[in-house]
């Protein structure tokens, strides 16, 4: 049977026999496999009981008999599982959540935003994020006594899970049919100058975030061109994750500015195909009332055991507050419970300007 032929079948409550199940949610294959044989072979079993689970709650009884509990209105989608698993479990709902909740998604049916927007969106990260990244390491050093290296593998390793793990997410979300996305690049032009009595100044007036247009995304290539030429970047990775990012992002900066660009990012826009349909799989997750709790406890941990597999390479060996300073970034950073730093390291009341 299709799939809208088994939405049409109403089988809540019901008690069916093993050759009805098969009629109902087998292949072909499963079928001509169970006739022939006269039971199942292989793993025709675990892949029926699968697709059946994807339309009710079944459970097996004795002398071959199924007993469907309940019959969903939508179909749970078949890589449900794939998003059910580790971060994925709170990114996929959350992102669905914010996706046909917000105002923007009512009236446009999506959410543009960075993959740092996203993060902060469904809380992946706290609002001190990038307060700390901002800041610099000098202020961070003086104020939480956590060092360079310590203070830069953080980040790095931060912003390339929060990247990864959104993507992909993204993309399960996509494969289920749920929402169709790409990307999109925007450019913050310079803000114009005037010169008046031989003084230039700067308009008061900030041009607005435009999308980038083909010739300025061929200007934008050439920039990057430039910039990885100049910190001899050899990869895609090293422009943003390595010792060399410094060196590209000034430089990129600089050539970006020759053409009246402030700067170029890049941007996600997801629109919903179905918003009934994304409303039920959202329901079909189990998400409880602590689910920030348990999403920022579940990053933590993801990224903490990552840092104690690195504590023994030589950069970090030699400071046997490694892990210590990791986690208390991870505490600053994720936990949406952590107060606002923002007075602390760049108000005066430390000292600090």
């Amino acid at each position: 049977m299709t799939d809208s032929e088994i939405l049409k079948l109403n089988l809540k409550g019901r008690v069916i026999s093993e050759k009805r199940l098969i009629e109902i949610f087998g292949t072909p294959t499963i079928m001509n496999n169970y006739k022939k044989n006269g039971h199942f072979i292989r793993n025709d079993k675990y892949r029926l009981m699968d697709k059946a689970k994807r339309f009710c709650n079944i459970v097996e009884k004795e002398n071959k008999q199924y007993y469907i509990s309940d019959f969903y209105n939508n179909p749970r989608p078949s890589n449900f599982d794939k998003m059910n698993k580790e971060l994925y479990q709170y990114i996929c709902p959350l992102i669905l959540d914010a996706l046909v909740n917000s105002k923007e998604a009512d009236e446009k049916r999506k959410c543009t935003l960075t993959v740092g927007l996203w993060a902060r969106e469904i809380q992946m990260v706290n609002y001190n994020y990038e307060i700390i990244k901002e800041a610099g390491i000098k202020k961070i050093e003086n104020e939480f006594k956590i060092r360079y290296n310590t203070y830069y593998d953080f980040y790095n390793r931060c912003d390339e899970a929060i990247d990864y793990y959104i993507i992909q997410a993204l993309k399960y979300l996509y494969s289920a049919g749920l929402i169709i996305w790409r990307d999109v690049y925007f450019v913050q032009p310079v803000t114009p100058t005037i010169e008046k009595d031989g003084e230039v100044y700067e308009k008061k007036e900030k041009p607005k975030v435009r999308q980038a247009t083909e010739d300025e995304m061929k200007f934008y290539a050439k920039c990057v061109e430039i910039a990885d030429e100049k910190a001899n970047i050899t990869n895609a990775k090293e422009r943003y994750y390595s010792t060399k990012a410094s060196c590209f992002r000034e430089t990129l900066i600089k050539e970006l500015n020759k053409g009246g660009i402030l700067y170029i990012f890049k941007s996600y826009e997801a629109y919903y195909v179905n918003r009934d349909r994304c409303k039920a799989v959202l329901d079909m997750f189990d998400v409880s009332d602590n689910i920030l709790d348990n999403f920022n406890a579940a990053f933590i941990a993801k990224l903490a055991t990552n840092a104690d597999a690195r504590k023994l390479q030589p950069k970090f060996k030699a400071n046997d507050n490694y892990i210590d300073e990791f986690l208390s970034l991870c505490d600053m950073t994720i936990n949406n419970k952590t107060e606002n730093l923002e007075e602390r390291i760049n108000g005066d009341k430390n000292g600090i300007e």
